[in-house]
């Protein structure tokens, strides 16, 4: 991608009532695309560039459990590691003894 400078404001209004779109003068992404100065697909990462390019989609998972594990507050999460840090003693104690 070529790092060409943002063009002049007179440019921007001509391309933007050329390809169709909101004549406003302002540099906004679409017409910054259809220029050729930015690229999108560039800014995304990997996965997600080549599902855009037609690729296979990209795997939800990891978002999935972040959404989940999202939904309980965090003391809650804090809560039950001390729980089981104390339980995990617990039985760690109790093992010693009996040896």
């Amino acid at each position: 991608m070529s790092t060409k400078p943002i063009p002049l404001q007179s440019q921007l209004l001509t391309a933007q009532r050329q390809f169709g779109l909101l004549a406003h003068g302002r540099p906004d992404p679409p017409t910054l695309t259809k220029m050729g100065y930015y690229d999108p697909i560039a800014q995304m990462p990997s996965a997600q560039a080549k599902y855009a390019r037609g690729g296979d989609k990209p795997s939800t998972f990891f978002r999935d459990m972040q959404t989940a594990g999202n939904q309980v507050p965090w003391y809650a999460w804090a809560l039950s590691g001390v729980a089981t840090m104390g339980f995990a003693y617990y039985l760690y104690r109790r093992g010693a003894k009996k040896k």
